[in-house]
């Protein structure tokens, strides 16, 4: 992803980047955060996460992520 690069490879500033991309400062922060780490730990993350909700969701439970 051509953001996440842009702050993480290129140094540029999340501010500034996510105004002149025209996306939130939140968004952009939290997709650094997801996509700047190895692919092979990002699925182990997403697969835990859904885990989570499939368990919470058979005892009856809400959960938010």
């Amino acid at each position: 992803m051509q953001a996440v690069e842009q702050v993480t490879k290129y140094g540029h500033p999340l501010s500034s980047t996510a105004e002149r991309l025209g996306v939130s400062y939140r968004s952009l922060c939290d997709w650094v955060k997801k996509y700047d780490k190895p692919e092979k730990l990002r699925k182990q993350e997403t697969d835990q996460a859904e885990e989570s909700r499939s368990n919470a969701c058979h005892h009856g439970k809400r959960v938010t992520v």
